[in-house]
């Protein structure tokens, strides 16, 4: 195996080039002496720092959509200042009161 070419850094994108994986940097742990990485899926692992050592990794640039592993998505309109108003709040349906009918308990 080869020798790590970099210093581990939280918020850094990696390359493990063996086993052909990405992974983002999230966490270091100085007591453990262990480094917690999220993979582009959104699975979070550690690995230590001997192991770390023996991978092949190099800096590389963030996936295009590196916020899929946080259920984020780029196609999603996170500057959209516009109300969301659901179709049916204007339904009278939502207006009849659960004590009107003989029977009902509202909770």
């Amino acid at each position: 195996m080869g020798k790590a070419a970099t210093t581990p850094v939280i918020g850094n994108w990696y390359h493990e080039q063996i086993q052909n994986f990405q992974f983002e940097v999230v966490a270091i742990d100085s007591q453990t002496d262990s480094i917690e990485v999220q993979f582009v899926d959104g699975e979070i692992t550690d690995f230590d720092q001997e192991s770390w050592q023996e991978m092949a990794i190099t800096n590389c640039h963030a996936p295009e959509d590196s916020s899929a592993g946080y259920e984020l998505s780029l196609d999603d309109q996170w500057n959209d200042d516009r109300a969301m108003i659901p179709q049916n709040l204007n339904n009278p349906l939502n207006q009849i009161e659960g004590e009107m009918f003989q029977g009902s308990d509202e909770f």
